[in-house]
């Protein structure tokens, strides 16, 4: 599902290209141990389409976090991708028990997206 380039190609070079079901399963592995958690699934009609999560950065960006998620092709043109992000913005603003560091408030939103990619910036616009 992930393992499309379309979404391998515009994400960070840490997730494995090609991304195999071993990657997939150790992902899941990972973030399951994460207390509170940080990501969650998406679904539309009762089937998987994704997921988001959010991010808490390092070093000297120790007082940002970040929102990712990918939405399987099969579902692209739905609008998923930009109710997931206005869910999570909401949650991680109304729900500060999800930021570790009691410093770590989202006070302002700024938004990015890889590369040229009209798709990724409709999304930020509507948010």
């Amino acid at each position: 599902m992930k393992n499309v380039p379309e979404i391998l190609d515009n994400g960070y070079d840490k997730t494995p290209n090609p991304y195999t079901e071993k990657d997939a399963i150790e992902f899941i592995n990972k973030e399951a141990r994460k207390k509170p958690e940080e990501r969650f699934l998406i679904y539309w009609n009762n089937e998987f389409a994704g997921e988001i999560g959010i991010t808490i950065k390092k070093d000297v960006f120790r007082l940002n976090a970040e929102i990712g998620y990918f939405i399987s092709k099969k579902f692209w043109g739905k609008g998923l991708a930009t109710q997931a992000v206005k869910k999570m913005t909401g949650i991680c603003h109304s729900k500060p028990e999800l930021l570790p560091n009691e410093k770590i408030r989202l006070y302002e939103d700024w938004k990015w997206t890889f590369g040229d990619k009209s798709y990724g910036k409709s999304i930020l616009e509507e948010i």
